[in-house]
């Protein structure tokens, strides 16, 4: 009996092996079966993180090759809010930087090329003409009577005129470009500054018989740098003076306007402007010169002037004209503070 019972043992010890054993291979079954469904859930993972990654590099890439072809306003499209999205961001910030700074460069590039060629043309033409009158008086003085030397005299005298008023605003000029400007603006009476204006420039506008008339009102009071403003005037009544046949008219205004300013104009009824060069007018890479009713030379140095001061003191300048029927300038200036 105990004989049995020790082998039905061994028996029920191997059945149960057996199990132990069979559910071991179902377990390394299922262990590789999982091990290998990981293994291409993991290679899908890969792959997708790669297409995901690899397609915005590849847009950076791409576009990387159009700016270094000159495309500067190119931008990267990618606006997930992710490590790529940010670096996507950057690189469109270092793009507008990189714009920017081409634009600076160009302007500065265009002032250059302005500057050098009002030394080199505009400001010779003036000096070949004033050396003439000096030579030719020089050589001929006991030939000539004393109109010819009045004569001679008076054209000596505008084209120093001419030469200062020419010098004077490329050394403004030059002093803007290099931050030289200081910007003073204190509360004064327009009409004071229109009335001073007009009595320093009457005498050239006798020699053409112009007319120079007001209408500002002694009330108005305005805030801005009187330096500035007297430059702005001086150069619109000037250049009216200049483009006016004579017996011709030039009229100062002004007009309060909204928003507490008030518009200043130069009105003349002279030559006018054509449509063509209106716009080109306040461009410093565009020259835009036409001599004067009277051959008086002229650069347009001086309407970059008053655009950059009247801008300076938060206004604008702009132009109306009709080619001969006249034009009229305006600017703009802030009302007196109180």
């Amino acid at each position: 009996m105990f004989f049995n019972d020790k082998k039905v043992g061994y028996l029920y010890l191997g059945i149960s092996l057996k199990n132990i054993n069979r559910q071991i291979d179902e377990v390394r079954i299922s262990i590789a079966i999982i091990s290998c469904l990981s293994f291409i859930i993991g290679l899908i993972i890969v792959f997708g993180i790669s297409e995901l990654l690899s397609k915005p590099l590849v847009k950076i890439v791409e576009t990387m090759n159009k700016i270094s072809d000159g495309l500067l306003s190119k931008r990267l499209d990618y606006d997930y809010n992710d490590e790529i999205g940010h670096l996507a961001k950057s690189f469109n910030q270092m793009l507008d930087e990189l714009e920017n700074t081409l634009i600076e460069l160009k302007q500065i590039n265009a002032e250059k090329d302005k500057f050098f060629s009002i030394i080199a043309h505009d400001l010779k033409s003036p000096f070949s003409g004033f050396l003439g009158l000096t030579q030719l008086m020089s050589e001929q003085m006991n030939d000539l009577t004393m109109t010819e030397i009045q004569d001679y005299s008076k054209s000596l005298k505008v084209s120093a005129s001419n030469l200062y008023k020419l010098l004077q605003n490329l050394l403004e000029w030059s002093r803007i470009q290099r931050g030289m400007i200081s910007f003073e603006p204190v509360n004064f009476a327009l009409s004071q500054i229109v009335n001073q204006n007009i009595g320093i420039i009457a005498e050239r506008a006798n020699q053409k018989d112009i007319e120079i008339s007001s209408s500002v009102p002694d009330g108005i009071n305005i805030f801005a740098d009187m330096q500035m403003l007297d430059t702005v005037l001086r150069n619109l009544i000037s250049n009216a003076i200049k483009f006016t046949n004579r017996h011709g008219n030039i009229l100062i205004a002004s007009e309060i306007i909204e928003n507490d300013f008030v518009k200043i104009s130069v009105k003349d009824n002279g030559i006018g402007i054509n449509k063509k060069s209106l716009g080109d007018l306040f461009k410093v890479d565009v020259k835009v010169s036409q001599q004067g009713t009277d051959n008086e030379p002229s650069t347009g140095l001086g309407l970059l002037l008053c655009k950059e001061y009247a801008q300076k003191n938060g206004g604008r300048i702009w132009v109306e004209s009709e080619e001969g029927i006249g034009s009229t300038f305006h600017f703009t200036v802030p009302l007196a503070k109180n």
